[in-house]
Formats: structure tokens, C-alpha cells, sequence
């Protein structure tokens, strides 16, 4: 059966001391999403060189879902709360409210099964 996958990519203010990113990451993000029993699967990674041209992001997230309807994720209350508590902390452009569409994108893939 494919997978479903919501790919989030962004960027932060860089830490002075990136483990202390690490361990927020760690202590802070993966217990609140990971709890949630739509999501399968939650990784955070820091791309560390580029290949072939630079991207917009520096970081993204691989989150496998039930399903693309991330309804059930975008209100459940812990992700939501530890997602403002991200933004004030982590993004550049702090205090958008709930749309933190201007620090992030997601994008949503299915895994071609064979």
C-alpha cells in the first residue's frame, strides 16, 4: 500500500549552538507530534550541503500520514499549541497567528508503490 506524506519545508533563525536546536527538536516537537495517531511517522532534518544548487529551505519535516486530509492534525490541540510556541521561538517573521504560511510550506506526496 503507498504511503501518504506531508513534506514541510522552512527555515529558522539559526541557534548560536545548533544541538540546542537539536534538543528542543528532540524534548519539544517530535512528543507532540508523534502523538497524534494520524501520523505514522515524524522526522525533522537540517540539509547539511547542496549538490546541485541551493534551496529556499534549509529545513524540512517528513510527516506520513493516514491520509492527505490533515484535518484531524491541523486541530488537535497539542500540535497546535507546541506549533505557536515553534513559531515565537524558532521563525524570523514571529507573530503571524495561526497562519505561518509566510515561514513554511507543505506540500503532500504519495509514494509510488511497487
Amino acid at each position: 500500500m503507498p504511503r501518504k506524506l506531508a513534506l514541510i519545508t522552512y527555515n529558522i533563525v539559526e541557534p548560536d549552538d545548533p544541538e540546542a536546536y537539536a534538543e528542543w527538536i528532540r524534548e519539544h516537537d517530535y512528543p507532540a507530534f508523534r502523538q497524534n495517531p494520524n501520523i505514522l511517522e515524524y522526522s525533522c532534518f537540517n540539509i547539511v550541503g547542496n549538490v546541485q544548487g541551493k534551496e529556499w529551505f534549509k529545513r524540512f519535516d517528513l510527516m506520513f500520514v493516514e491520509d492527505h486530509d490533515l484535518g484531524g492534525i491541523l486541530t488537535d490541540k497539542v500540535i497546535h499549541d507546541h506549533a505557536m510556541t515553534f513559531a515565537n521561538t524558532w521563525y524570523e517573521d514571529k507573530g503571524k497567528g495561526p497562519d505561518q504560511s509566510v515561514n513554511y510550506r507543505v506540500s503532500y506526496a504519495d509514494e509510488i508503490w511497487g
